[in-house]
């Protein structure tokens, strides 16, 4: 199966250059609300077809500096607090936040939730309030769980060439899902476009979530500096929007990894001497 992509694809739009540029007017705005000469207010002026381009290239750029800088914080923390979409999906344990132990990973983590502080304030308070984590976490019903758990763990025996995953590392902490996702990659071409496009839409929210992250901490010292009624609403709105940006790269997220499971669920079929395999302590 051959995959035709052209040079700048739809995650390119929309996980890099629309962020990019929010970035760039959020910064010309910032800094002219501050009373600070800066090159920004020209470069996205855009009176001149010459202006075009240098736009476009900072813009693209800039995008591509914030879906990296989104992808150690917004993605590991969801990570972190919620685990991966894969196991969730499957019914697996909650794992905790922070280990026992103090160690580096802990200060690690304390940091980037830190940062993050208004989705980590609000996720908290929505998991506080609710069990099922509305929007965060989806299980599937338990059907659906026992079919894909035992298709997962016949492919890591007949595509992996062993006996036993246990043997290697446990379904907690095992990345069983990379497997399951190039499977698909390679078995069902029909699923191929719809998991780009939720890696596109997850790619995107993540990146504008991280953004107006950042326009909430520059608000908050814009106010701090001159307080302004203008300023407080920059926080409001920013705090808003971070979260339903986060929400929504939970919601897309999710829907890739159902998208690989329910894939290989439909195009896997394991040979009847993997039948008797046991796979309640496997994925």
């Amino acid at each position: 199966m051959e995959i035709k992509q052209g040079p700048f694809s739809l995650y390119d739009f929309l996980g890099y250059f629309i962020p990019g540029a929010v970035s760039i007017y959020v910064l010309a705005y910032a800094f002219a609300y501050l009373g600070m000469d800066t090159g920004l207010t020209e470069l996205t002026a855009l009176t001149k077809a010459s202006e075009l381009l240098p736009f476009f290239l900072a813009a693209y750029v800039a995008g591509h500096l914030i879906a990296l800088l989104s992808s150690f914080t917004i993605e590991r923390y969801f990570i972190w607090h919620f685990d991966y979409p894969s196991k969730t999906l499957l019914r697996f344990d909650a794992r905790d936040f922070f280990t026992k132990s103090l160690s580096i990973k802990n200060i690690v983590k304390a940091s980037v939730a830190l940062i993050l502080f208004p989705v980590t304030i609000f996720t908290t308070f929505v998991c506080f309030f609710s069990i099922g984590r509305p929007g965060l976490i989806s299980p599937l019903d338990p059907l659906l769980t026992t079919i894909i758990s035992r298709k997962i763990t016949r492919l890591l025996v007949q595509q992996g060439q062993i006996d036993n995953p246990n043997e290697y590392d446990g379904p907690i902490t095992s990345d069983f899902f990379r497997v399951v996702y190039h499977y698909t990659i390679e078995n069902a071409p029909n699923h191929v476009v719809k998991m780009q496009n939720y890696v596109a839409l997850f790619g995107f929210n993540r990146a504008m979530c991280f953004l107006f992250v950042v326009v909430f901490w520059v608000s908050i010292v814009s106010f701090i500096i001159e307080p302004k009624e203008l300023a407080f609403h920059a926080v409001l709105v920013s705090l808003l929007l971070a979260n339903c940006f986060f929400f929504g790269f939970a919601k897309f997220y999710r829907r890739f990894s159902l998208e690989s499971l329910m894939a290989l669920t439909v195009t896997y079929r394991f040979p009847d001497d993997l039948a008797e395999i046991d796979y309640s302590r496997l994925p």
